[in-house]
């Protein structure tokens, strides 16, 4: 798979909403289900676009994700070694919990 796909997608759009998106306007949308998957193609356009000057990299594997973000004439290395991530939105902040590898 190459890009970004989105399946079981469910997101609302208010009435106000479409008008503004069909005026380019803006929009206002409301995602609340589906799953995205991004290859590691489409990851690497995305961190260089949002991040230009970062000169960091984020390799996935099914071993997990390993981030490299240069810093000050330092390299920061960050190794998620985990089946995957769980994310829990709260009044005061997210919880991020990784998953295991199921085996």
């Amino acid at each position: 798979m190459e890009g970004i796909r989105i399946e079981n997608a469910s997101l609302e759009i208010s009435d106000s909403g479409l008008d503004d998106l069909l005026k380019d306007q803006g929009a206002a949308v409301n995602i609340t289900g589906g799953e995205v998957t991004i290859s590691q193609a489409a990851l690497d356009q995305l961190v260089s676009k949002l991040a230009p000057d970062c000169g960091c990299s984020a390799p996935v594997s099914s071993d997990g994700v390993a981030a490299s973000l240069p810093r000050d004439g330092k390299q920061l290395q960050l190794q998620l070694s985990a089946g995957g991530l769980r994310v829990e939105f709260r009044d005061d902040g997210l919880v991020i919990r990784l998953e295991p590898k199921q085996s």
